[in-house]
């Protein structure tokens, strides 16, 4: 790996030529997102398709957690004046545990597997976006599988291991929470469980750009990946939370402001996805051009 760092092979062009930039990545990041909402909604068309497994589950367990609390009486009164026992905190907490074991450590794995694969053409179609500054090239779009497909299933398989792993360390962690309240030991295990959830996912995220756009092996785009994931730490945190802005609001909707859940929705549907897609392809790119710059020793540099 040159100077043991990231190994920029050939590009996989595939199907068009990558343009030199005209404008910095911020100004074309704002102008694909705000003023091409036609082909935003293409690309999020894409998504869906492409993430429906997982929606799919999350949808089930969510409805399922909801359902369960208001149809069994673990917070109500039974009968006339008589208060439920003890143990039906319990009872709600192991059918709460039993929805996420099915769900959350068996299903959601498969899931992610699933969607990894499926979500070839909304990247590809991404990064072309971006490529092209703003131009749709829904023709290439089935040229996205022979290029990418194989090596997708075998990334796929891969962070389908990380999720069933993670979960089921959170499926402990809740059981250990439960039954023997928070401690240092726990609190530790939860920082740790973050920290792990947040680097699996910033290598995943690299690992499709970099397999995307680079013809290299698998091994050597996991090492580049984790290789980039401590170089520029701080830049991918901080540019993690817009590329996940969409998943965060969702959640503080659910959460705090339930009455603006089918506006919340409409957006999602229209360009949630596409948002994801299109802010961290644009940052990936960004970074590798940083990178390619570095080796280049002219005045006409990416932006």
């Amino acid at each position: 790996m040159t100077n043991n760092y990231i190994q920029f092979e050939k590009q996989k062009i595939g199907d068009m030529a990558k343009r030199q930039n005209t404008v910095g990545r911020f100004q074309l990041w704002k102008f694909l997102m705000f003023s091409r909402f036609g082909n935003n909604f293409k690309i999020n068309v894409l998504g869906f398709l492409g993430l429906a497994p997982i929606l799919y589950v999350l949808f089930n367990m969510v409805t399922l957690n909801l359902s369960s609390a208001a149809s069994l009486p673990f917070t109500s009164f039974v009968g006339v004046g008589y208060p439920l026992v003890t143990d039906s905190l319990e009872s709600a907490f192991v059918a709460s545990q039993q929805i996420f074991l099915n769900f959350g450590v068996f299903m959601l794995p498969l899931a992610v597997f699933l969607s990894m694969f499926l979500t070839v053409p909304a990247q590809y179609a991404a990064r072309n976006y971006i490529w092209s500054e703003g131009y749709f090239h829904f023709k290439h779009i089935g040229k996205a599988f022979k290029l990418n497909g194989l090596r997708r299933l075998v990334i796929g398989f891969i962070t389908a291991l990380i999720t069933l792993l993670v979960t089921y360390l959170i499926y402990l962690l809740r059981n250990a929470i439960f039954f023997e309240g928070y401690s240092f030991v726990i609190i530790l295990a939860i920082a740790g469980i973050a920290i792990l959830s947040v680097f699996s996912i910033l290598v995943t995220l690299y690992v499709m750009s970099i397999s995307m756009t680079y013809k290299s092996t698998l091994i050597g785009a996991y090492l580049d990946a984790v290789k980039l994931t401590f170089k520029v730490l701080v830049q991918n945190l901080v540019m993690l939370v817009p590329t996940l802005f969409p998943v965060v609001l969702v959640y503080l909707t659910l959460t705090f402001m339930s009455m603006l859940l089918p506006l919340v929705f409409t957006a999602i549907i229209f360009m949630g996805i596409s948002w994801m897609f299109i802010t961290w392809e644009s940052y990936a790119q960004f970074v590798f051009g940083l990178i390619e710059d570095s080796r280049v020793k002219t005045k006409k540099k990416n932006k």
